[in-house]
């Protein structure tokens, strides 16, 4: 089975409506905006990138999953971020965060999607 960001099956509950609203009002919309990173990051581990040995790994997935496990810190602001994690790993989570995306970025570019 090949993971697409095209189908909006797995878009369930309340973000299904407003997906389906938005679409009815003829709104650009991507089923991708609509769900949740957890589910982004279980359809990207199903596609022939994450398995590539050249662009992808183990420490890929890692950090991955710590970047995360950090959103709802960054996405809920009232949150204290020193106060949830130890803060080293706050410390850290800007390099983390940059590694994931430049090896997504050499995907995108290997692969010229």
């Amino acid at each position: 089975m090949v993971a697409t960001m095209s189908s909006c099956g797995s878009i369930r509950g309340p973000m299904r409506k407003t997906y389906d609203q938005a679409r009815a009002d003829g709104q650009e919309t991507s089923p991708a905006e609509y769900r949740l990173i957890g589910e982004l990051v279980k359809l990207f581990n199903q596609t022939k990138y994450a398995s590539h040995p050249d662009l992808w790994d183990y420490s890929s997935n890692q950090l991955l999953m710590k970047v995360k496990g950090f959103r709802n810190s960054v996405m809920h602001p009232a949150r204290s971020i020193a106060a949830e994690d130890n803060i080293e790993i706050a410390a850290h989570m800007t390099g983390w965060t940059e590694a994931v995306a430049d090896r997504l970025r050499a995907i995108i570019t290997s692969f010229k999607l």
